[in-house]
C-alpha cells in the first residue's frame, strides 16, 4: 500500500467535486507534490496563495514557481484577465 502511495499521483479534487474552484485545487495539488522543489517552500508562500484565493476565488495560479508570478482570473461573465504581481520569496 505504501508503494502505491509513493508511485501514484493524487486524485484531482475537482474530479471528486467539480464545484471546487480551480485555484483552490491548484493550491492543494502544489502542497501535495512529491518533488519537494515543486511544493511550497514555506508556510508563508502557501499562505500568500491562500490569501490571494480568498480575495479572488476565480484566480488561476501559474504552474511555474518563479519570483514573478502572473495570475489569471475569470469574471462571472466569462472574461479573463491577468494580474502581474511581484512576490517576495523569503525562503531563498
Amino acid at each position: 500500500m505504501a508503494i502505491k502511495q509513493i508511485q501514484s499521483q493524487p486524485t484531482l479534487p475537482r474530479s471528486i467535486n467539480p464545484d471546487i474552484p480551480e485555484g483552490l485545487e491548484e493550491i492543494v495539488m502544489r502542497a501535495m507534490q512529491k518533488d519537494a522543489d515543486k511544493r511550497y517552500q514555506s508556510a508563508a508562500e502557501m499562505l500568500h496563495d491562500i490569501d490571494e484565493f480568498k480575495r479572488n476565488p476565480a484566480i488561476v495560479f501559474p504552474t511555474s514557481t518563479s519570483s514573478r508570478r502572473r495570475y489569471t482570473f475569470k469574471t462571472s461573465c466569462g472574461i479573463s484577465g491577468q494580474n502581474n504581481r511581484q512576490v517576495e520569496n523569503n525562503s531563498r
